[in-house]
């Protein structure tokens, strides 16, 4: 399930997309790196051979991305030694053009031995929202997937705007004790960030006097927040972090008769996304709603 959110919003109609992943996605799964491929990304099956997992309203699918990394210490003192040898050899320094191309050799010749990582990524398509949400806080790896799709099937979005700082409102939320309506409380970790760096409260009474006069001057860049079904950390990108469902919660949503693995992930996914669904809502709401708010194309 997930536990982390960026949330974009569709400049095409969520339906047609939902159409376009379910037979699109066989185009770009996922390849092993080759030797000489520093990473790879494409798509792989959830659930036994299935790439996209539709259900009501929604499709959820999975990314895989393979990276090779080479220590930057090695490839630092393997140049090291090839400039030597190139001065004893060339009795001369290299330029700073022969330098990049011993770098790149130097690349070239490891990247077959390199060790490759493997992140997979749960992404789904909100129908009702008409958002795509990708399990992922990272910006450079959101947007990487964000760049397939595109290639892929034609993906436009963008990432959702508000009218007022969502900072300045999460400050607010931070001095009440409350999010706006009481809807969530403050829990007990936020980040202050001003000119000269950034203060983590961990484990802190956020409605403490101390945490009060340190925020006054700073932004709120991070704070947790709960309700009694679930706990999160909503940033001021309006990116959501560590969600944490209640087992009963979880329990009570749950059907009695699991029928297979996956309408296990049907019911994780609409679990979640009623709960992302429900934060990022919120919060635009009290941000005074989205900034363009322009008509989606069908």
């Amino acid at each position: 399930m997930f536990k982390n959110a960026t949330v974009y919003r569709l400049k095409t109609n969520a339906d047609y997309i939902v159409e376009q992943l379910i037979g699109g996605l066989r185009d770009a799964e996922f390849k092993p790196c080759g030797k000489l491929q520093e990473f790879s990304l494409g798509f792989v099956a959830i659930d036994g051979d299935s790439l996209v997992i539709p259900g009501d309203r929604f499709a959820l699918f999975r990314v895989r991305h393979d990276e090779k990394k080479i220590p930057a210490s090695t490839i630092s003192q393997l140049v090291y030694e090839a400039k030597e040898e190139f001065e004893a050899q060339q009795d001369k320094t290299p330029s700073k053009k022969e330098i990049f191309q011993i770098k790149e050799r130097i690349r070239s010749e490891l990247m077959p031995q390199a060790f490759s990582t493997t992140t997979y990524t749960d992404v789904y398509v909100d129908a009702e929202n008409n958002w795509l949400v990708i399990d992922s806080v990272k910006p450079s790896h959101c947007e990487s997937i964000i760049g397939l799709l595109r290639e892929v099937i034609g993906l436009s979005s963008s990432l959702i705007t508000v009218k007022h700082p969502l900072s300045d409102v999460m400050k607010t939320w931070l001095f009440e004790g409350h999010s706006t309506d009481t809807s969530y409380e403050t829990c007990n970790y936020c980040v202050l960030k001003d000119e000269f760096g950034s203060i983590t409260c961990r484990k802190q009474d956020l409605y403490d006097a101390d945490i009060i006069k340190l925020s006054e001057d700073r932004v709120v860049k991070e704070i947790s927040l709960y309700n009694e079904n679930y706990s999160f950390v909503l940033d001021n990108q309006l990116r959501v972090k560590k969600i944490q469902h209640k087992d009963q919660f979880i329990t009570e949503h749950t059907p009695a008769e699991i029928n297979d693995q996956t309408h296990q992930i049907i019911v994780d996914t609409y679990i979640i996304r009623q709960t992302i669904s429900e934060i990022v809502n919120h919060a635009i709401t009290a941000c005074g709603g989205i900034e363009n708010n322009s008509k989606v194309a069908a």
